[in-house]
């Protein structure tokens, strides 16, 4: 069993869990958190530029079987990288796969 941790932009959420439900994922645990990080991102917000040090993200956990793994991860990737990465520096998020040894039901 695999712990799955998407770090991803907030607004592809909804659309994200759609299809993970699709996918079979039956639980999963979200919520928002700020990243800094010292590439800071350059916003423009009504014809004025400005640099962001904090950006909101939204991190979704899930446990998946082994098996599952690559598939939640091609969806993840597909409907959440928008390509900004290059321009910004900043990215769409990031994916972090941890094993679990085992699960304890509370």
């Amino acid at each position: 069993m695999k712990k799955i941790e998407a770090y991803i932009r907030p607004f592809k959420l909804e659309e994200l869990k759609k299809e993970l439900l699709a996918l079979g994922v039956s639980e999963l645990r979200f919520f928002p958190v700020q990243e800094w990080s010292e590439v800071h991102v350059q916003e423009f917000y009504r014809g004025t530029v400005f640099e962001v040090d904090f950006v909101t993200r939204t991190v979704l956990m899930l446990l998946v079987e082994d098996e599952a793994v690559e598939r939640v991860i091609r969806v993840i990737q597909n409907l959440c990288s928008t390509g900004s990465r290059q321009e910004s520096g900043e990215g769409d998020g990031r994916v972090l796969v941890i094993p679990v040894e085992r699960e304890v039901r509370l």
